[in-house]
Parts: C-alpha cells; structure tokens; sequence
C-alpha cells in the first residue's frame, strides 16, 4: 500500500526514464486493489443478503399470523414458534467475534485507508 506513495514519476528518478514502466506499475497497483476490493465484496454481500432475507421472511411471517384460523390450528403455533425464532436470534456474521461483517466494515475500511493514504501523501 506504501508504494502507491510513488504514483508521480517527478520524484523518482528511475521512474522519470521509463514511463512505460511507470503506468506498469501504477496499473498493477490498480489491479491489486480491484482484486482485494471485489474480494472483500464478495465475503460481505451475502451476510448482507443474508440479513435482508431474514428481516423479509419475518414480515411475512408476521402478515401469515394476523388472521389465524384457529388459536389451537397447528399451524399458527408453528408460525408463532417460528416468528419467536427469528426475532430473538438476529442473524450476525463475525470474525472470530471481533467485529461483524456487514456492509458499513467496508465504510470503515475505505475510510481508514484513505485517511492512511492522505497522511502518507502530506508527509512526502
């Protein structure tokens, strides 16, 4: 991540010689990015879609149980069992309980590299 310091090729004479190996490394650098970032998507878009169903199959559950037939039909009791289930276990990913995986770690992760990226290039 440090040599993303080194984009300008005015700094570095070696660089300043060959531009072709220059916009080399400046697309490599591009590509390693895009490869972590999608990588990094591609670990919390299902924990995303997976909070979303559950947030959805609870609402439905919920319409189905407005008109029950009968307090003692089975399957109202099934439906109250399982509504019961999904509103006192809330689906959660974590990392070894460290942090939860959901789309504003991505918020946070973009942040902290720019912000890291912001004092390295005020301190050339």
């Amino acid at each position: 991540l440090f040599s993303f310091v080194r984009v300008s090729p005015g700094r570095d004479p070696e660089l300043a010689k060959t531009p072709v190996k220059h916009a080399l490394q400046v697309s490599w650098q591009l590509l390693w990015c895009l490869y972590h970032g999608g990588r990094l998507l591609m670990v919390v878009e299902p924990c995303h879609l997976t909070r979303m169903e559950m947030e959805t199959t609870r609402e439905v559950v919920s319409h189905l149980m407005r008109c029950p037939a009968s307090v003692y039909d089975p399957l109202a009791i099934e439906l109250d069992l399982f509504f019961k289930h999904l509103l006192l276990n809330q689906a959660s990913y974590s990392a070894m309980q460290a942090t939860v995986i959901s789309r504003s770690l991505v918020a946070t992760i973009l942040g902290s590299i720019t912000t890291y990226l912001v004092v390295i290039l005020q301190l050339q």
